[in-house]
This record gives structure tokens, C-alpha cells and sequence, in this order.
């Protein structure tokens, strides 16, 4: 399992992913190296979080853990 920081930004309801870094045993990658499927997946995620939340302007950070099933949000804050 691989866990994922992920930096968002929104303006009128519309997120836009600016950031994805992964935590390593060595350290923090940034970016992190994703396929095109695996970033996909964990956009969505990430996304429909914020959506949830009624997050309609500003930055978020959201943890994403990444299982064989699904993505998974581990937290997600949205600034006020």
C-alpha cells in the first residue's frame, strides 16, 4: 500500500490537482511516478472528497492510500 499527499486547489466548485507526492521508506517523492490509470483513480478520489465537503473555494490537502481494491481518503482538509 502507497500513501499519497495530494495538493488541490478550487475556485467556483472546480478542483484542480496541482500536486501529488508520495511517502517512502527513504523519504518524500515529489512528484510521484503514477500511471495514467492510478492517477485517474486517485483524482476521482480526491475530487468527489471535496464534493462531499461542500468545498467550493481554496486549497485542500488530502491522504490518499492506494490498496489493490481502491483508493482510500486517510484525511482530507480543506482550508477554511
Amino acid at each position: 500500500m502507497s500513501t499519497y499527499r495530494v495538493e488541490t486547489a478550487t475556485t467556483d466548485g472546480m478542483h484542480q490537482v496541482v500536486a501529488i507526492s508520495v511517502t517512502t521508506p527513504d523519504g518524500t517523492l515529489h512528484p510521484a511516478e503514477l500511471g495514467e490509470a492510478e492517477l485517474a483513480s486517485i483524482r476521482s478520489a480526491v475530487r468527489g472528497r471535496l464534493d462531499q465537503l461542500g468545498h467550493e473555494t481554496g486549497p485542500a490537502v488530502t491522504v490518499v492510500a492506494v490498496t489493490a481494491a481502491r483508493p482510500q481518503i486517510l484525511s482530507c482538509r480543506p482550508a477554511a
